[in-house]
């Protein structure tokens, strides 16, 4: 895992060097500033990804009562046959709407992906970023530079807002937590508006769902985390977090105006011919898949039938038939046991 990861962080290191290559052109030292531009370049390319996110919630709740009349529909059939038809037909309405229930996930998967090496690189930040591993290396003569490569306002960013509270807090403790508590405050608030602006998008799949409970309190809890993240960790990461909060909330708010103003009838339309290929192919990928697997099915269930209906007495017949078969096999054991037994038998008359 470790090597993954200093792996992940040699190439945002790359990144973060290219990025202050250029601002260094314009005569600005400072890391802060590049974890922004940084964040909004890493959202700006995951903007596809969020639009699918964002369409598939939006598309979410004009789907659910088709879904639901299907799920009704195979509720009391539990045979594997049952169970693909009711796959196959759940697939067909994603494909006719144009989403997929799976892209959603991405986009927590590579915010979580870059935060753990984005840690590492700020932590060494000397050891990832070529550049800045110039200026450390004559550390007094580019000691200017360093301290403003660091700074971001009262902040390091190599320091933690908890650290900074416990440093301060002799000087007055009411001004020290409240300077502290600006980047967990902002990062809980931009996480807690970002997922409402989600669920009130999601609200008509919420309805009669056995994990709504479950899922609304995970917008209390996301947000909570997001606070205790910005106050345990490095000010760096507080940047990177809160950045991509606000840019991932006012994405949605774009792309949910956008969808507003687009006719379902209209996505359905612009989708029947797609939704037909990717059912034809799906079928010819999957047709004889499926039969072996119901083929198989059917064999596994008549063995077990067959096995488990035989009473005593047609257990005994089938062995002695068996035994005679073998007995009657030239050359097997039980056949020259049997010519043994009949000269035994001749030789006592």
């Amino acid at each position: 895992m470790g090597s993954i990861i200093n792996f992940l962080a040699t190439i945002l290191g790359y990144i973060f060097d290219l990025i202050y290559r250029v601002l260094d052109l314009v005569g600005v030292h400072n890391m802060a500033l590049c974890i922004f531009l940084f964040t909004v370049i890493v959202r700006l390319l995951m903007l596809p990804s969020t639009i699918k996110q964002q369409r598939f919630s939006r598309l979410n709740s004009i789907m659910q009562p088709e879904i639901k009349k299907i799920q009704e529909k195979y509720k009391d059939k539990k045979t594997q046959e049952a169970q693909m038809d009711m796959q196959e037909e759940l697939k067909r309405v994603y494909d006719k709407y144009g989403v997929s229930p799976s892209g959603s996930c991405l986009q927590i998967f590579i915010t979580m992906a870059i935060l753990f090496p984005l840690y590492q690189v700020i932590r060494r930040i000397q050891d990832f970023v070529p550049s800045v591993a110039k200026l450390y290396a004559d550390k007094e003569k580019n000691a200017a530079i360093i301290k403003e490569l660091n700074r971001f306002f009262v902040f390091t960013i190599n320091e933690s807002p908890a650290k900074y509270y416990a440093t301060h807090k002799a000087e007055g403790a009411a001004a020290a937590l409240a300077i502290a508590l600006i980047i967990p405050v902002l990062a809980g608030l931009f996480q807690f508006l970002s997922v409402h602006i989600s669920t009130k998008m999601n609200q008509a799949s919420m309805e009669d769902n056995p994990m709504a409970g479950s899922l609304k309190a995970m917008n209390f809890i996301m947000p909570l985390f997001s606070v205790y993240l910005c106050w345990s960790f490095n000010v760096s990461i507080g940047i990177y977090w809160v950045t991509g909060s606000l840019v991932t909330m006012f994405i949605q708010i774009m792309v949910t105006k956008h969808l507003e103003k687009i006719d379902v009838d209209t996505i359905i339309e612009e989708n029947r011919e797609k939704a037909a290929e990717k059912a034809a192919k799906r079928k010819e990928k999957q047709g004889i898949y499926r039969e072996k697997i119901l083929e198989a099915s059917r064999a596994n269930t008549k063995n077990i039938s067959s096995g488990s209906g035989m009473s005593a007495e047609e257990k005994e017949e089938k062995i002695r038939k068996a035994k005679e078969a073998a007995s009657k096999k030239q050359g097997s054991l039980a056949a020259k046991a049997n010519l043994v037994s009949e000269y035994n038998k001749r030789n006592e008359k």
